[in-house]
């Protein structure tokens, strides 16, 4: 099993994460709730490895992130 996990997320306010725990869904979806106030939701899994990504390959996903988000 590979060690390291590289997502890119979005975390949640609370108030979101309180109401949708209200919702019944019926769909294959997959949920985790725990008891933090730090819910997040993972938008895209981008790698996983048994290695740490170096410091070029991160700055490139996050400028490329970045781009994407702000359109």
């Amino acid at each position: 099993m590979s060690r390291y996990s590289v997502t890119l997320n979005f975390f949640l306010p609370q108030n979101v994460v309180v109401n949708l725990k209200r919702v019944d869904l019926k769909e294959d979806i997959s949920f985790d709730w725990r008891k933090t106030n730090a819910s997040h939701c993972t938008v895209k899994a981008i790698q996983i490895s048994d290695n740490l990504p170096d410091k070029k390959e991160l700055d490139g996903w996050i400028a490329n992130s970045l781009r994407v988000l702000s359109k």
